[in-house]
């Protein structure tokens, strides 16, 4: 009786050791942020969901995945983004089963390099190039760099962004009763060109407008949290905007749970006031703004608009070609 039930309790054994779930993994595609994961399976239970993914780097910025699966064998692709340029990355996956924990143990690993990112202007088919990073991020295309209120070339020693701590107070209203020409910043007022030199400037609010009616603009997660705007051109060239909210009153201006993104452009923005005796007033200057999280029944993600020129934000620099 006794060896009967050994041999049973074996075959129990063997039954569920040759059921238990294979995965196998496969990078394709990799680029500096993105990369695709095709995976195969076989042995994967009636009960299981999905596969639990994490994706972690050795920048220690870490992410969960969750890749589709069925029952019995199949495959799939998976594509991963938000990943840090020049970094190594390991995926390692295992079967979520319904009302289960996740496991512990990962069934399969893999792991792989981001390209190398390299500073430079990226020609998106548009009328300027684009640098490929804020200014001020010194290297890192997904940081948001240095905030700047409009016309000064440097941050704000104490952060401050407020009435008081602005370079042009004084100057800062002016109500005509006619708006004033267009106007666009002078070099020695324009950050990018003190900056990075001759050659280089902050974008104007027409070339703006071009880059969101032109290109094809996505909102993607960043690894480890955050998100950023992926901008494609008509070349097919493409560049990385990060959120980094702005500044005002000695606070980065954060909206609970949304991610933003504000850039400034180099044109003064005129503002009509009233109805029977209209006047102009040039406390604000034109920006482009993002966030990832828009209405139901909204298809854009990115807008132009003004802000107060005390306001800290980054910028995105530009070039002629």
């Amino acid at each position: 009786m006794k060896k009967l039930l050994y041999l049973v309790a074996l075959g129990t054994m063997f039954l569920f050791v040759s059921c238990s779930p294979t995965i196998e993994m496969e990078v394709a595609n990799v680029t500096r942020h993105t990369a695709d994961i095709n995976y195969t399976y076989s042995g994967v239970g009636k009960d299981a969901v999905w596969l639990d993914a994490v994706v972690f780097d050795t920048y220690g910025n870490r992410g969960e995945y969750q890749f589709d699966i069925e029952p019995g064998e199949g495959k799939g692709r998976a594509h991963l983004e938000g990943l840090y340029p020049h970094s190594k990355v390991y995926v390692q996956v295992a079967v979520r089963y319904k009302d289960k924990p996740m496991s512990q143990k990962p069934l399969a690993v893999v792991e792989f390099d981001t390209k190398e990112y390299k500073q430079e202007a990226v020609d998106l088919g548009l009328s300027v190039k684009w640098y490929s990073e804020n200014l001020g991020a010194n290297g890192d295309p997904l940081k948001p760099g240095n905030y700047y209120a409009w016309g000064e070339v440097k941050p704000q020693e104490k952060g401050w962004y407020k009435y008081h701590t602005y370079t042009f107070w004084s100057f800062y209203k002016r109500t005509p009763d006619k708006p004033l020409p267009r106007y666009d910043l002078e070099p020695c007022y324009d950050a990018a060109t003190v900056a990075m030199g001759d050659g280089w400037r902050m974008p104007t609010h027409e070339e703006w407008s071009e880059l969101k009616r032109k290109c094809e603009c996505k909102i993607h997660k960043l690894l480890g949290g955050g998100a950023y705007l992926h901008v494609t051109g008509p070349s097919g060239n493409s560049i990385v905007l990060p959120c980094g909210e702005y500044k005002a009153d000695a606070y980065i201006k954060q909206d609970f749970g949304v991610h933003r993104g504000f850039y400034w452009a180099s044109t003064l923005a005129a503002i009509k006031n009233g109805d029977r005796y209209p006047y102009y007033s040039y406390e604000e200057a034109h920006s482009f703004w993002f966030k990832d999280k828009v209405s139901r029944r909204s298809t854009d993600c990115c807008w132009t608009t003004t802000e107060p020129r005390i306001h800290g934000l980054t910028i995105r620099p530009v070039c002629e070609k």
